[in-house]
């Protein structure tokens, strides 16, 4: 079983305590909102598609 700390530090300038933004993309994973939520990001890690970074052989 993994855990994610999804809570930002208590001195984050930010939000202090307040929930990471990855916590919005773990719980939209398989859910109606999913495409919403993770497209944008295509763009922060310089991708078109996600088809373009999935590993398609075995894993040895």
């Amino acid at each position: 079983m993994m855990f994610f700390y999804a809570r930002c530090s208590p001195d984050d300038k930010d939000g202090p305590g307040g929930r990471k933004p990855v916590l919005y993309v773990y719980q939209s994973a398989g859910t109606r909102s999913e495409k919403k939520v993770f497209n944008p990001y295509k763009k922060i890690i310089g991708i078109k598609s996600w088809a373009s970074i999935m590993h398609e052989g075995k894993i040895q």
